[in-house]
């Protein structure tokens, strides 16, 4: 049943279908939203009273209906979760949708996705274009969140030239995970400054650490919840991302905050159009100075966006075409540029394959992988790109019985052939590939070489299964032990 607190959900099937929320319509602005409702209408719900639905997932689903319904629960829920509501879920109300549905031949092959207003600057030297770019903005007070490692390799100084004047505080001491305490100290800054646009610069704690900043001030300076109300929203405090590894945080409207209490910690994600950056500056040059240890796992951060775009449950024709494009770019150039730090060509084609997997990953839902990736940070402390390339293959075999035909194309781009295969074999065959690569750029493979103890394992399972992430992965996760599963194999 769809439980919503302090109102119910009511679907009323009277003619057109509409969504009540406390006995008020809400405004569903996305067509995958409102499909679910002419589902239930074409299912031959009755027309003559308000129905309260029981909606959850259902293995016996075939995987097209499965996606394009899991696809519809999913913006439903976003646009429940603004309001306050929670969704608990049942077992058999969608295998018994799907089966009538399907009687009526309903055709179930859509999609849905948000685009961002954005602008974005690539090429060698493209940091010269900031000032520029900045004006066009009519931004005048801005605020630089970066590291201390980022200060001595000179990249801050590129930004202070850019901007002169324009750039009025810098908070440097940005840790990763984006703790709750280093927060509130940047948004003190922040206020104290009056700044107009919050720029980071780094990975993806430093571009997190601008977003939050971000949403934080709208709050204040607004005085209410600083949620989009509709995807074309605009923030009242920009972001700005300048990236220096291949995190891809440039380009999606999600940010994680790690919140500390009573001695324990958890990392809670924010997804909203309004956080996702304005302005980004992709500049090679500003890579070449990346270890080769933070090389290996941002690069594998960025394959992971690409997989787990190819296999969700929101996914669509751009973002398919965008992170296939990336498995291309990021797989022939991640070795090369771990190889030669130096290889600007490598650099080039390792930095573009990172925009193509945040361009995939911004507009769809993810899954397991990235719940783990979440938990295993903020409540074991383990980088979030360790955790990517310890978790990364273990979470594509789990998921590789439902999403072997959406990752076929991501093992003919890494270069393995695909005639006269199944898709399992050659998928099989990617995540060999993608584990020994990892294994050869020296990334730890266990969580037990990370710190991780055994006994946490179960803990961590039940961490990730409060995930939004990890309830949206394509083959459904209803119970703990699942995860715990795949962290003991990863272990």
């Amino acid at each position: 049943m769809i439980h919503a607190a302090p109102a119910q959900l009511t679907i009323r099937l009277l003619g057109t279908p509409e969504v009540l929320f406390a006995g008020t319509p809400l405004l569903l602005h996305d067509q995958k939203a409102r499909a679910l409702l002419y589902y239930l209408a074409a299912a031959g719900r009755p027309r003559s009273r308000d129905y309260l639905a029981n909606l959850l997932w259902s293995e016996s689903l075939e995987s097209n209906a499965r996606h394009s319904l899991r696809s519809s629960l999913y913006h439903i829920r976003q646009a429940l979760q603004a309001r306050g509501a929670v969704m608990r879920t049942c077992p058999d109300f969608f295998a018994k949708l799907h089966n009538r549905v399907r009687r009526r031949g309903v055709q179930l092959n859509e999609f849905h996705y948000t685009s961002y207003a954005q602008e974005i600057i690539f090429g060698q030297g493209a940091i010269a274009h900031l000032r520029e770019a900045v004006e066009g903005f009519s931004w005048r007070r801005l605020m630089l969140c970066t590291t201390g490692s980022l200060r001595r390799d000179g990249s801050v100084a590129l930004v202070e030239k850019a901007l002169g004047e324009r750039l009025v505080v810098t908070y440097e001491h940005v840790q990763p995970h984006v703790p709750d305490f280093q927060v509130a100290e940047a948004v003190k800054l922040a206020l104290e400054y009056e700044v107009d646009a919050i720029i980071g610069l780094g990975g993806g704690s430093p571009v997190g650490m601008a977003k939050a900043v971000s949403f934080a001030l709208e709050e204040r300076h607004a005085g209410k919840p600083a949620r989009a109300t509709f995807v074309t929203e605009q923030p009242l405090v920009a972001v700005i991302a300048i990236p220096t590894t291949y995190a891809g945080s440039e380009m999606t409207p999600i940010y994680g905050i790690t919140y500390h209490s009573n001695g324990t910690t958890r990392k809670i994600t924010v997804t909203d159009v309004k956080i996702t950056p304005k302005l980004v500056v992709y500049d090679p040059l500003l890579t070449l100075n990346l270890p080769p240890g933070m090389t290996a796992s941002t690069g594998v951060n960025a394959l992971a966006h690409c997989i787990e775009a190819l296999y969700s449950i929101t996914r669509n024709p751009l973002s398919t075409a965008a992170a296939v494009a990336g498995v291309r770019a990021i797989t022939g150039a991640l070795p090369r540029c771990f190889a030669r730090g130096d290889d600007v060509e490598a650099r080039s084609e390792m930095l573009k394959g990172a925009y193509l997997a945040g361009t995939a990953l911004s507009s769809v839902a993810m899954g397991l992988h990235h719940g783990l990736c979440h938990a295993l940070g903020g409540s074991a402390g383990v980088p979030h790109g360790i955790a990517n390339g310890i978790i990364l293959p273990h979470a594509m075999r789990f998921n590789l019985e439902a999403t072997a035909p959406q990752l076929a194309p991501a093992a003919e781009a890494m270069g393995i052939t695909l005639a006269g295969r199944s898709a399992e074999v050659v998928v099989q065959e990617a995540i060999e590939a993608i584990y020994a690569m990892i294994g050869q750029m020296n990334l730890p493979q266990h969580l037990r070489d990370v710190g991780v103890e055994e006994r946490d394992l179960a803990r961590l399972a039940q961490a990730a299964l409060q995930s939004q992430a990890v309830r949206n992965n394509p083959r459904p996760i209803t119970e703990a032990a699942q995860i715990e599963a795949v962290l003991r194999a990863a272990w």
